[in-house]
């Protein structure tokens, strides 16, 4: 779009800006005023006007400046021969995309555009990771947009290839490591880490995260009814995950839905690894410490397959996950999809 098109005092989602452009809107944000800021500060700070007075606000704290000397975007030339190739491309990003919109290749036309075969901003995603595997690029999501059926994007990555000599990777080289699966651990081994202290400090950061009061929260109570969506989801497991120094993956807020179950979970996970408690930090944060303006809100329907999978692709978007590891999780939520 145009600069003039944009209006200062108009929400970002009224200008188009979805999941995957926010996410990298805020990195390139990020990399050019060397910040840590969070996608979800575009629903706290929903205009121009409201986002570039708290950018400034950190940046005078900070006494940081923006990097200017960013190098300009690569725009690849025509090519004058045939790209390498072709039709090898074409039928393997039908298979692959097949695969993550769970139909038959029969039914993906190359010229209708993927939005209209179904394709959301979640399965973009993944399928653009899929791609990036398997050909060894590094293309952004938004890609499916400026080339959006699979005669454009075929040509694109074939155009890519043939100015790079890349090879798409074997799939037989791609091995998965099984996923670790927990085995219950006695009661008595669970209670050493302190159940009971680590349930209230879960309480006590879920308040945080959703703006309410900790007597709000009942402990048997689904965290999609108490209000949290997926991306508050990501952003709580990572402080769950600093707390106590572990490594979980935001789809475990599934698989323990409850303060009840989610805890004992993570005791579990202590007494096998002989972890303990790290101090809570309560800095100054000037990002941390500002008042949420409202987050949109999740229906029941959190609980579906694409929302799960939100939350691992913006946990990637973060750098908090890595590629192979949301394939993993990726490919196990394929499979409780066709069981």
């Amino acid at each position: 779009s145009e600069e003039s098109e944009i209006v200062e005092d108009q929400k970002f989602v009224d200008l188009g800006l979805d999941s995957i452009v926010g996410v990298e809107w805020t990195t390139t944000i990020n990399q050019t005023y060397n910040l840590n800021l969070k996608a979800t500060k575009l629903y706290d700070y929903p205009t121009l006007l409201e986002l570039s007075a708290y950018i400034a606000q950190i940046l005078s704290s900070q006494s940081a400046k923006p990097q200017v000397s960013q190098q300009p975007l690569k725009t690849l030339q025509p090519l004058s021969q045939q790209p390498q190739n072709l039709s090898e491309i074409k039928q393997f990003l039908k298979q692959q995309l097949a695969e993550a919109l769970y139909t038959e290749e029969s039914e993906i036309a190359e010229d209708q555009k993927f939005v209209d075969l179904g394709l959301d901003s979640i399965v973009g995603v993944e399928w653009t990771t899929t791609i990036n595997q398997t050909y060894n690029l590094n293309l952004k999501a938004t890609k499916l947009y400026d080339y959006p059926t699979l005669l454009e994007l075929s040509a694109y990555i074939a155009q890519i290839l043939s100015s790079q000599g890349t090879k798409p990777i074997s799939s037989s080289s791609q091995t998965q490591q099984p996923l670790k699966t927990l085995q219950p651990l006695p009661t008595t081994q669970v209670n050493q880490v302190n159940l009971s202290e680590i349930q209230q400090v879960l309480k006590q950061q879920l308040a945080e995260a959703l703006y309410t009061e900790e007597s709000e929260i009942a402990e048997d109570q689904k965290f999609v009814d108490l209000g949290l969506d997926s991306i508050v989801g990501v952003e709580w497991t990572t402080t769950i995950n600093q707390t106590y120094n572990l490594n979980l993956k935001a789809t475990k807020l599934y698989d323990y839905p409850t303060l009840l179950e989610l805890a004992p979970y993570i005791a579990q996970e202590l007494a096998s690894t002989g972890g303990s408690k790290l101090p809570q930090t309560n800095g100054s944060n000037p990002q941390a410490s500002t008042p949420n303006h409202g987050s949109p809100e999740d229906s029941s329907e959190e609980m579906d397959p694409k929302l799960r999978l939100r939350a691992i692709l913006n946990k990637v978007a973060r750098n908090e996950l890595t590629i192979q590891e949301a394939n993993k999780l990726v490919q196990q939520i394929k499979q409780q999809v066709t069981v």
